[in-house]
């Protein structure tokens, strides 16, 4: 599966539409993907961490892996 072939990302940006991360793959390609919250649009700074709990949480589910707990 191609979300499985990721190594690591690290976001390197955002606005009210989504995420910005620069993802490196296992063969260490680098590439910019940009994904849409999943709340949809925002508009106040504090609404990012929420989101990035949810993009998280559905990245477990997909992979099959158990979330860390949310502090």
């Amino acid at each position: 599966a191609p979300e499985r072939d990721i190594a690591a990302a690290t976001m390197t940006g955002f606005d009210g539409d989504g995420g910005v991360w620069e993802v490196t793959s296992a063969a260490g390609a680098v590439a910019e993907v940009r994904i849409p919250w999943p709340g949809g649009t925002i508009s106040e700074r504090p609404e990012v961490r929420r989101e990035v709990v949810a993009l998280y949480d559905e990245a477990c589910r997909r992979l099959g892996e158990e979330p860390r707990p949310h502090a």
